[in-house]
């Protein structure tokens, strides 16, 4: 007796949404001595984040604590907001990056503290890609990015007051 034969429908597969599937970032690994690591760090913090054209130029602080190699080599490096009230312009960690042997390895640590989401993101990246020696910044064109997650007001300019002309009596 032959079995019976059933027909199945047919499905238009181009109607069909998939759903996304996100997958996580790989943190790339970072690669040399705990100094090694710093120094690409720094060179790429201050000349992306604080250079010319820098957007955390005007409202920021970089400042850096290192060891030597001798001793380890751990290395912190803090982004401060610019505090023009005090006598010491940094004011509140916005930002720390921590530089440490890790067995034969080196471990980089960020933690955001003030820094806007999309801005913290993009700084993040760019601490993790030198780590790993590899070169680049992370573009940003939203300027209201690289204000401070509390807004305040721009510091007042450092240059000189110009003084109004001498008239001749």
């Amino acid at each position: 007796m032959p079995l019976p034969t059933v027909e199945l429908p047919k499905v238009d597969l181009t109607k069909i949404e998939m759903p996304k599937v996100a997958l996580p970032e790989v943190i790339p690994a970072a690669v040399g001595t705990p100094t090694d690591v710093y120094i690409r760090v720094a060179r790429g913090v201050l000349g992306c984040w604080f250079g010319a054209k820098g957007p955390l130029k005007e409202r920021y602080i970089y400042n850096a604590d290192t060891e030597s190699a001798t001793r380890g080599g751990r290395a912190e490096i803090t982004i401060h907001e610019r505090d023009t009230t005090g006598q010491d312009p940094r004011g509140s960690r916005a930002v720390r990056v921590t530089i440490e042997p890790e067995g034969e390895a080196t471990k980089v640590s960020y933690e955001n503290f003030k820094l806007q989401p999309s801005l913290d993101e993009k700084l993040q990246r760019d601490v993790h890609r030198w780590a790993a020696d590899r070169t680049g910044c992370e573009p940003v064109t939203d300027a209201a990015a690289w204000s401070p997650a509390t807004a305040t007001s721009p510091p007042p300019s450092k240059g000189r007051q110009k003084q109004p002309a001498k008239r001749a009596p």
